[in-house]
Parts: structure tokens; C-alpha cells; sequence
């Protein structure tokens, strides 16, 4: 018996969203990855910079003076953006983009697996499409907690066509 052409439509329509939906996690995934990488090295930066001009000349030293001057200038909002990160939980949300990105994209491949996999027969599609579909609406219900912007949501579908 064919598989009904519903069906297959269906996971299409799945692998399209789920594929805009892991470009939209990996697009936040990159964008708290830079933010992070910034705080991080500006923490570091700063202090090295201080301890080298400190090394270089001396703490009675013009330059020594300019640096410190520059570093704290460069340290109070790189502190304001460190607490912030810390509130915000930047760290959580990249764990959970990263994680969000690589599950969306196995689903997104496993509806066009299926879909385009005419050695199936109906009760095996069935079964592999019910497994698909629950593993889908876990991750769909996990992901909308996490608030995605219209711009976002266009931004995701234009990618999954484009997939």
C-alpha cells in the first residue's frame, strides 16, 4: 500500500522547520559565543596590559600612567558586561543553543530521510513517522521557552527553504 502523499508533505513541512528552528539556535549560539569571547579576553587583557607597562618602564612611568588610565576606562563596562552575562545566564544559553542547533538539524535530516525514502512500506513509515514526530513536538515545546522574535521566525523559514 503507497504511503499517502499527506504524510510525506508532513515531513517536509518538518524537516523545513526543524532546520529553520536549529539556523535560529545556531545564530544565537554564535552571536552569545562572540559576547563571552569579549568579556574573556577583555579580563585578561586588561590586567596583562597593566602588568607589562609595569614591567616595561616603571609604576612612576608616563606610559604606565596612560595604560592604567586606558585599562580602567576598558574594565568598568567590561565588569558591568560580566555581571550581566552572569545574570543573563550567557553561559546556559549557548549550552542550550549549541544543544537546540544539533538536535533540530538530526530532525531536520531524519523527516527528509523519510520523506524521500521509497523503499518504506505504510506501517514502517508510520512507525518511524509517530517515533519522528514525538522526539519533534518534545524538542518544539523545549525551544519555545526560549522566545523566538518574528524577525527570528522569518529569519528560520527563509533558511529552511533554502535547505
Amino acid at each position: 500500500m503507497p504511503i499517502a502523499a499527506n504524510k510525506i508533505a508532513e515531513c517536509t513541512k518538518s524537516a523545513i522547520y526543524c532546520y529553520g528552528t536549529g539556523y535560529i539556535f545556531e545564530l544565537r549560539a554564535k552571536e552569545v559565543r562572540w559576547k563571552t569571547r569579549l568579556l574573556t579576553f577583555l579580563g585578561i587583557a586588561c590586567p596583562v596590559a597593566v602588568g607589562a607597562s609595569v614591567a616595561a618602564f616603571s609604576t612612576n612611568s608616563k606610559a604606565t600612567g596612560v595604560v592604567i588610565f586606558v585599562t580602567a576606562l576598558l574594565s568598568i563596562p567590561q565588569v558591568i558586561f560580566s555581571v550581566w552575562s552572569l545574570v543573563a545566564k550567557w553561559d546556559d544559553n549557548l549550552y542550550y543553543s549549541l544543544e537546540s542547533k544539533t538536535d533540530n538539524y538530526r530532525l531536520s535530516n531524519d523527516y527528509r530521510q523519510l520523506s524521500g525514502d521509497p523503499a518504506l512500506d505504510q506501517v514502517e513509515f508510520e512507525n518511524r513517522y509517530a517515533i519522528l514526530d514525538t522526539q519533534g513536538r518534545q524538542r518544539k515545546g523545549l525551544d519555545e521557552r526560549y522566545d523566538i522574535s518574528e524577525p527570528e521566525k522569518r529569519r528560520g523559514m527563509r533558511a529552511g527553504l533554502r535547505q
